[in-house]
């Protein structure tokens, strides 16, 4: 068996029992064939307190971390050389699969298909040449064909984060946060219940170097909205700021999606 994992056949080779009836072959699950090229045993070692039992009622079984085991050396004449043994170890460690880190998109929950209301769906296309992440509609994704657009996820995130930031700075006691999809079109809206832009800073508060801060008090520099319009027109879309009928300000962005087949 350790000669066939070497020579990459044992898929091939070690699936069943030979002389067996088809209707009575064993079949080799993939666990069985570990357990037995990860075992000690045929390099004449032996080994002790491996496993731990959790209910005497049930007694059921828990691995130990290998860290806890007992090894006794040559308690036997081995049947293995223990160079291919370790080879074959070092083969099954390169065939694990990474871990991967998963996380929750930021915007989860938040951006609904406009056609039906559901929920778009977040994903990574990895296969292109150029991996893009993209939102898709949960309902159709399942239940019939989709139109796939994508968006920049990185300077989605660096305008939503400057956005955020102001509003926090200029909110009374809340921000609220809408994302809309309208035709190709990703809109997201961060709205507060502060005093809102006077007449003067809803013409100039995208330029350069705005701020409501003086100088001295201030550790802002005036440029999140500029950067925030400046990444949105390079997206294709746009900002937009207002003030609401109830006290507070709103900005709206706009990011242009591309079509995906």
């Amino acid at each position: 068996m350790y000669a066939l994992l070497i020579e990459r056949t044992i898929s091939q080779k070690v699936n069943i029992f030979e002389g067996k009836p088809e209707s009575k072959r064993y079949e080799w699950t993939i666990a069985h064939v570990k357990a037995i090229l990860k075992s000690e045993v045929y390099i004449g070692n032996s080994v002790h307190n491996m496993q731990s039992t959790v209910s005497f009622k049930s007694k059921k079984k828990v691995r130990k971390p290998e860290s806890e085991w007992f090894r006794v050396e040559n308690t036997h004449e081995p049947i293995i050389d223990k160079e291919v043994f370790y080879r074959v170890q070092e083969q099954i460690k390169s065939r694990r699969r990474q871990t991967k880190e998963k996380a929750t998109p930021i915007f989860a929950g938040l951006v609904k298909c406009a056609d039906c209301g559901w929920a778009m769906r977040f994903g990574t296309n990895k296969a292109n040449k150029t991996p893009y992440s993209y939102y898709a509609c949960s309902y159709y994704g399942q239940f019939g064909k989709v139109d796939m657009v994508s968006v920049d996820l990185e300077i989605v995130l660096q305008v939503f984060e400057n956005l955020l930031s102001n509003a926090m700075r200029y909110a009374d006691t809340a921000v609220s946060v809408a994302c809309r999809t309208k035709g190709k079109k990703l809109l997201i809206t961060v709205a507060d219940d502060g005093k809102g832009f006077n007449s003067n800073a809803l013409k100039i508060a995208t330029d350069p170097f705005y701020t409501t801060e003086k100088k001295s008090e201030g550790e802002h520099f005036g440029l999140g909205l500029n950067i925030s319009k400046v990444l949105c027109q390079r997206h294709g879309g746009g900002i937009t700021l207002k003030n609401q009928k109830n006290g507070g300000a709103s900005i709206t962005v706009c990011f242009g999606m591309r079509s995906q087949k």
